[in-house]
């Protein structure tokens, strides 16, 4: 345990903020990506905060704000999907980051927001599909906002900037696990996560971005917007960045620093009603208070191949590591109070039977009734679980 960490009975109780954005694709009842408008009922969309229209017409983005417990966002999660497979009726919500039966490159329909005060929205989302492909981009997943409360990070003693950005190094490193863990996009193979492989959703190769200190990283950033390999920051499709809450572009971000981090390793879980299960937000947390307070020396011992993970599963010369990794979180929920027993233990039941992982469950009822018949099953058993509006 490092010195930060022996030093956090002194200080008050650990404390962080935590909110989602969890995508999904309208389909309707044969599995076909419906081609209808986004539902008019939740009113401009340009000013909507919970239910945002993302890439494609066809795609919904359901945000929470940010919240004092991965409990707390889960249930504000839990309410919004609720409401939305209601009002999308009978329509469905995919429920698989990999897409449902699509139509030709050309007819997904780009985010329309030409009568909005917002027309570049959709100048950047052709900019996107032109790039990328409008396939790719319908690839879904679920991003994970997360920050320390400032009173407490203040206790540390550490700058903001300087340690938001310890966190992504340290997550960086042992991202491997999280993919294994939150994997849930596999083809009929061992396959974990294609969308964290290097065939999934990203940027058409590694970034060289520069995370030693805030002035490198804006360099950097800069560096490859000059060089037009991206846009924007807004363009960085890494598995976390760094966000500030006052805006989306390079400049608003280096005049304000940086507000919290958004993990973008998790597939959408078919298997809870959100998408996302709140075991796994708790894990997550543990994970990231982790990445803060652990020597990054420690952490380092412990890096594996992600890609590696994402393709084959959690190879056998993997697991003591994982199981290092699992145990070190474990104690530091104990020393810090979190309360995120629940999401430790749930890691350690798929680590202890990997028959029990998204991945596996995923290509046994992929295995049963193939695509787009398993998306559409468990799309159907959601929609019935969903409360009544």
């Amino acid at each position: 345990m490092n010195a930060d960490l022996a030093r956090c009975g002194a200080v008050p109780p650990a404390r962080y903020r935590m909110g989602v954005e969890r995508e999904a694709l309208r389909c309707d009842a044969c599995g076909h990506l419906a081609l209808t408008p986004h539902p008019a009922v939740w009113g401009d969309r340009s000013l909507q905060p919970y239910f945002r229209v993302d890439f494609s017409e066809s795609q919904l983005e359901l945000v929470t704000p940010p919240l004092p417990s991965a409990r707390d966002c889960h249930e504000f999660l839990a309410i919004l999907t609720d409401i939305a497979r209601r009002r999308i009726a009978p329509e469905l919500l995919w429920p698989q980051s990999l897409p449902c039966l699509l139509p030709p490159e050309t007819q997904i329909p780009i985010a329309d927001f030409s009568r909005t005060a917002d027309p570049e929205e959709t100048m950047w989302r052709r900019y996107l599909a032109e790039r990328y492909s409008a396939r790719r981009q319908v690839i879904c997943g679920v991003h994970v906002n997360f920050s320390f409360e400032p009173s407490w990070l203040a206790a540390i003693g550490l700058e903001r900037n300087a340690a938001y950005l310890k966190v992504v190094r340290n997550y960086l490193r042992c991202r491997w696990l999280a993919v294994f863990l939150l994997g849930a996009s596999p083809a009929p193979e061992a396959l974990v996560s294609l969308r964290n492989s290097s065939l999934g959703y990203g940027n058409r190769a590694l970034l060289p971005l520069d995370y030693t200190d805030f002035s490198r990283y804006l360099a950097s950033a800069k560096s490859l917007m000059r060089a037009r390999v991206i846009a924007d920051i807004w363009e960085i499709y890494a598995p976390i960045r760094v966000k500030t809450a006052r805006g989306k572009t390079w400049d608003e971000l280096a005049k304000d620093g940086i507000d919290y981090v958004e993990v973008r390793t998790p597939d959408v879980n078919p298997f809870d009603a959100c998408g996302v299960a709140l075991d796994d937000l708790e894990w997550l947390a543990a994970l990231l208070f982790f990445c803060f307070l652990e020597e990054e020396d420690a952490v380092a011992e412990l890096e594996a191949d992600a890609e590696r993970v994402a393709v084959e599963g959690l190879p056998a010369m993997y697991r003591e590591q994982a199981f290092e990794l699992l145990e070190r979180l474990e104690r530091l929920n104990a020393a810090l109070q979190l309360g995120l027993e629940r999401g430790l233990c749930s890691a350690r039941s798929r680590l202890e039977e990997e028959r029990l992982s998204y991945a596996f469950k995923m290509r046994k009822t992929l295995a049963e009734h193939g695509h787009p018949g398993a998306g559409l099953l468990w799309a159907r058993v959601l929609r019935e679980q969903s409360s009544p509006l």
